[in-house]
C-alpha cells in the first residue's frame, strides 16, 4: 500500500477516535456494553462454570427451557414492563438475583445427592432472565447516540468482551463463577449511571416506520439463527465447547477488528447491505464445510458462529439507529426483536424433533436441508435490498462545520442545478441526497412515491453522468467558482 494512503487511513483512525472519546460518556457505554458481551460469549462458549461435567452432547431439553426463559422475559418487558418508570432499578435487581443464583448453584453441586444438570439449567434460566433487562437496557441507552457513535461503540465493546472471554478460558472454574456473577450486575449499574448523563438531544431524522426499515434484517436475523443452532449442538459434542470457542472468538476478533478499522476511516454507520455482505459469506462457507465434512472438523461450525455471532451484534447497532432514526421506543423494540433472536432455539429443536420423528432423516441430512432452506429463503431477501455499503453519517451539530465551507457546497449545488439544466423537482431531490436524505424520506418530504424518487435520482445520474451518489456529490465538489459568484 502507498505511504501517503497508509498515512491517510491512520490519519483518519485517529481523529474519529478522538472524536469518539471526546466525553466521559464513551468509556461507560462501552464498558457496559462490553460486560454484557463478555457474560453472554463465556456463557456460551466457556466450558461451564457450574457442573460442567453435567454437560449433555446433545442438550436438547437445556436448550428448550433457556431459549423459553429468554423469550418469556423479552416478551414480558416488551408487553408492559418497559414502562415501568424505575425500569434500569428493577433490571439491577434482577442481575444481582441472578449473579446471587449463580453463586448458589457452583455451591450446591459440591453436596452429593445434588443434581449437577438441574441445578445448572436452572441458574441458566434465571441468568437468562437477568441479562433480558440488561441488553434491553444497553439498545436504549445506544438510540440516544448517533448513527456512527452507535456503530463504533458497538464494535468496541465486542472487542474488549472477546479479550475478556479469551482470558476466561484459561482461567480456573471459581474465577469464571466469580465473571460471570458480577458481570450483569456490573453492566446494569453502569446502565443506571449513563442514563443520568445528558447527552446532545436527537431529533428524529425521518419519518420511516421501524418496520420498514428492519423487517429484512428481522426475517435474516430469523433464518441466521436457526442455521446456527442446527449445527452448534453437533459441532459442540464432536469438538466440545471449549475447542468451538476458541475458533469462534479469534475469527470474530479479526472480522471485528477490520470493520472497526473501516467504520473509523468512513465515519459511517452500518446498513443493511453491509451486515450482509460480511455475514453471507462466513455462514455459507461454513454451510458447506458442515454438509461436506459431515462435523469430522468443527471449522464449518465456527464460521457459521462466527457469521452469526458478529450479525447479532451488527443487528444490536442497526436496532438502536432505527429508534433514533424513528423515535419509537427502544425498550419496547429491543425486548420484541430480542424474543425473535431468543426463539430460535426452541423452533430449531422442535423443526429437528419433528423430522427426525416423521421423516427419520439423519442428523447430518436434517443440518443440510434446514441450513439449505434457509439460506435460498435469505438470499431471496438480500436480493430485494438496494442500500449502499455504508450509511455515511449526516452532519453532526455537536461538531463545528466551517461555515463558509457549507456555503460554498451550497454555492457549488446551485451552479450544478443551472450548469446540468436540472428541473424544479429534480433541484429538490439533489438537495435533499447531498444532505444523506433516504429514498423514504424524500418520498414522504416531497409527497411523491418512493419510484418517483428513484426516477428523478436516475434523471440525476444520467445528467451529471455517474452512477451512485458519492460521484455525484465528488462532481458537484469539483465546480469552480469565481470569487464574484
Amino acid at each position: 500500500m502507498d505511504k501517503s494512503i497508509q498515512i491517510g487511513i491512520g490519519q483518519k483512525v485517529r481523529t474519529n477516535l478522538t472524536r469518539l472519546f471526546d466525553g466521559p460518556h464513551a468509556l461507560l457505554f462501552v464498558c457496559g456494553l462490553a460486560l454484557f458481551y463478555a457474560w453472554d460469549l463465556c456463557t456460551i462458549y466457556c466450558e461451564h462454570a457450574v457442573a460442567a461435567e453435567a454437560y449433555n452432547p446433545v442438550p436438547y431439553f437445556s436448550i428448550l427451557v433457556t431459549s423459553a426463559a429468554a423469550t418469556a422475559g423479552f416478551v414480558a418487558i416488551g408487553v408492559g414492563l418497559h414502562k415501568l418508570q424505575s425500569f434500569n432499578f428493577v433490571g439491577l435487581i434482577g442481575t444481582v438475583a441472578a449473579g446471587v443464583a449463580t453463586v448458589v448453584a457452583a455451591l450446591l453441586v459440591q453436596f452429593d445427592g445434588i443434581d449437577a444438570g438441574v441445578v445448572r439449567l436452572v441458574a441458566d434460566a434465571i441468568a437468562r432472565l437477568g441479562s433480558c433487562w440488561v441488553i434491553v437496557a444497553w439498545g436504549s441507552q445506544y438510540a440516544r447516540l448517533d448513527a456512527f457513535r452507535i456503530t463504533a461503540y458497538t464494535l468496541i465493546s465486542f472487542i474488549l468482551a472477546l479479550a475478556a472471554c479469551l482470558v476466561m478460558l484459561s482461567c480456573p472454574q471459581v474465577l469464571r463463577v466469580a465473571f460471570v456473577a458480577v458481570a450483569l450486575p456490573l453492566s446494569m449499574a453502569l446502565v443506571l449511571r449513563a442514563s443520568r448523563m445528558k447527552l446532545p438531544e436527537r431529533r428524529v431524522v425521518g419519518r420511516e416506520t421501524f418496520i420498514g426499515l428492519t423487517w429484512r434484517i428481522l426475517l435474516v436475523f430469523f433464518l441466521f439463527g436457526i442455521v446456527t443452532w442446527t449445527s452448534i449442538p453437533w459441532a459442540q459434542a464432536s469438538a466440545g465447547v471449549q475447542g468451538l470457542g476458541q475458533l469462534v472468538i479469534v475469527g470474530s476478533g479479526g472480522v471485528v477488528t477490520v470493520l472497526l478499522v473501516l467504520a473509523l476511516v468512513t465515519g459511517g454507520a452500518f446498513s443493511q447491505s453491509y451486515i450482509y455482505k460480511v455475514v453471507l459469506p462466513l455462514i455459507t462457507a461454513g454451510i458447506l464445510l458442515v454438509a461436506t465434512l459431515n462435523f469430522e472438523t468443527n471449522v464449518g461450525a465456527a464460521l457459521i458462529s462466527i457469521g452469526y455471532t458478529c450479525f447479532d451484534l451488527f443487528c444490536f447497532a442497526l436496532f438502536a439507529n432505527a429508534c433514533r432514526k424513528t423515535g419509537v421506543d427502544a425498550r419496547r423494540v429491543f425486548s420484541w426483536c430480542r424474543a425473535i433472536e431468543s426463539s430460535t432455539p426452541f423452533f430449531t429443536v422442535v423443526l429437528m424433533v419433528v423430522l427426525e420423528g416423521l421423516l427419520h432423516m439423519g442428523d447430518s441430512l436434517m443440518v443440510n436441508l434446514i441450513s439449505g432452506a434457509s439460506m435460498l429463503v435469505v438470499v431471496a431477501v438480500i436480493m430485494l435490498d438496494q442500500t449502499d455499503l455504508f450509511e455515511r453519517e449526516q452532519l453532526n451539530p455537536a461538531i463545528d462545520y466551517p461555515r463558509a465551507e457549507v456555503l460554498y457546497f451550497a454555492r457549488q449545488c446551485e451552479e450544478a442545478i443551472a450548469r446540468f439544466g436540472l428541473s424544479p423537482r429534480e433541484a429538490e431531490v439533489l438537495s435533499l441526497i447531498v444532505r444523506g436524505r433516504s429514498v423514504p424520506h424524500i418520498s414522504q418530504r416531497l409527497f411523491i412515491s418512493r419510484s418517483t424518487v428513484k426516477t428523478h435520482i436516475s434523471h440525476l445520474y444520467e445528467k451529471l453522468g455517474v452512477s451512485d451518489r458519492q460521484e455525484m456529490i465528488d462532481v458537484i465538489e469539483s465546480i469552480s467558482l469565481s470569487q464574484g459568484e
